[in-house]
Formats: C-alpha cells, sequence, structure tokens
C-alpha cells in the first residue's frame, strides 16, 4: 500500500470505524481490478479484430485472383473449341474431297474395262476375218472353176480383213491412250490421296493436342472453382468469427 493511500486510511480512520475503512478500500480495489481487466479484454478483442481483417483482406485479394484466373482459362477454352471446331470442318471437307476421288477413280476403272471389250471384240472380229479368209482360200484351191467369183470375194475379205486390222488397230490405240491416261490418273490420285491421308492425320493430331490441352484446361478450370470455393467458406468463417467475436465482447 503506498503512502498516499496510508494517509487517506488514517484520516478516515479519523471519522469512521476500521472495518468501514477497510470494505471502502476493498471496493475500490475491486472496482480497478475490474477495470484493468475490461481494458485488456478490449484490447485482446481490437488485435483479434485487426487479425480478422488482414485475414479477410487477404481472402479477398485470393478470390480477386482466382477469379482472373477462371476469366482467363474460360477464354481460353472457348478459344480452343472454335479452334477445334475450325479443324473438324476442314477435316470434314478433306474428306468429302477424299470420297469424290474414289468415284471418279471408279469412272474410270469403269471406262477401262469397257475400252478393255472394245479392244477383245475387234481381236475377235479380226480372227473370224482370218478364218474366213483362210477357209476361202482352201476352197478357191479346191475349186478353180469359181476363181473369178472367189477372186472378188477374197478381195471382199480382204478389205473386210483390213478394216477389222485397222479397227483393231484403232481400238488398241486407244486402249494404250486409255491405259495411259488411266496410269497417269491413277499415280496422280495415290500422290493426292496420300497427301490427303498425312494432311488428315495432321488435322486428327491436331485436333487430339487441342482436346487434350482444353481437357486440361476444364480441370484447372474445375481446380481454380473448387479452390474459389475454400475461400469463400474460409472469407465466410472468418466473417462469422468476426461477429461471434464482435458480439461476445
Amino acid at each position: 500500500m503506498c503512502l498516499g493511500q496510508f494517509a487517506a486510511l488514517s484520516a478516515m480512520a479519523e471519522d469512521m470505524p476500521i472495518a468501514e475503512v477497510i470494505e471502502s478500500e476493498s471496493a475500490r480495489a475491486d472496482s480497478d481490478a475490474a477495470s484493468v481487466e475490461a481494458s485488456d479484454r478490449q484490447a485482446q478483442f481490437q488485435r483479434e479484430r485487426e487479425e480478422i481483417n488482414r485475414r479477410t483482406s487477404e481472402a479477398k485479394a485470393e478470390i480477386s485472383q482466382a477469379q482472373r484466373q477462371e476469366s482467363k482459362a474460360i477464354q481460353r477454352i472457348t478459344s480452343m473449341d472454335k479452334e477445334a471446331n475450325r479443324l473438324r470442318g476442314i477435316e470434314a471437307r478433306e474428306q468429302a474431297k477424299l470420297a469424290q476421288l474414289k468415284s471418279r477413280n471408279a469412272e474410270l476403272q469403269t471406262k477401262m474395262e469397257a475400252s478393255q471389250q472394245q479392244v477383245e471384240q475387234a481381236k475377235s472380229s479380226r480372227d473370224q476375218a482370218i478364218q474366213s479368209r483362210r477357209e476361202f482360200a482352201s476352197q478357191v484351191a479346191e475349186l478353180g472353176q469359181r476363181a473369178r467369183a472367189a477372186s472378188q470375194e477374197m478381195n471382199s475379205l480382204r478389205r473386210e480383213l483390213a478394216h477389222a486390222e485397222a479397227a483393231a488397230r484403232q481400238a488398241e490405240e486407244r486402249q494404250k491412250k486409255a491405259q495411259l491416261r488411266l496410269n497417269e490418273a491413277q499415280a496422280k490420285s495415290r500422290e493426292f490421296e496420300a497427301r490427303v491421308r498425312q494432311k488428315l492425320a495432321e488435322l486428327k493430331n491436331r485436333t487430339a493436342r487441342f482436346d487434350q490441352a482444353t481437357e486440361r484446361s476444364r480441370s484447372k478450370l474445375e481446380n481454380i472453382r473448387n479452390r474459389n470455393a475454400g475461400l469463400r467458406e474460409r472469407l465466410q468463417q472468418a466473417q462469422a468469427n468476426a461477429r461471434t467475436s464482435g458480439a461476445r465482447f
């Protein structure tokens, strides 16, 4: 007890009993202790509020950054979806060109087969003419008395044979030219088909890579959303704690 309090007690003891003086000082001490405790609690509450405000600011900053990342991820996914659709359209057009090319090759093959049949028919006609000439020559040898008529018929058969041979040669020439055109067309077709297949393979690979990148971006977006949900939950919990602490104090 300090000297001032002792002097006060001495002065009070002159006017009142000792018990009353002690009770008065005890009440004053309790009041001072309560005041100090309230001050400590107020300081503790202030520190907790500052900590909650700091955490709330950090959570808001993280949420803002996560939202920006989410917006960028959505824009990237949209762009990649557009590019994938464009590549699929190119692939469909190349497939249509390849189908047209196969149809044209089939038509050329059909024409080639028809030309081959014409050549065979011409050869058959020539063989028939040769056989007829041989038979007629045999008849001329046997029937000398019909030499004039046979000579005329021989000339006629020779003309027919010449026509048949000429037709056969023309058919063979047409067949050779058609074969050459077909070979050239098939070579160009195979070359073009190889380029188309290579291009289709590249397009499929690019589409697959875009699909994989899109899937990874979607997974990253899902992770960001989950993280945002966790941050929102933490913010709500911090706000609830702040309200609880404020209500308590």
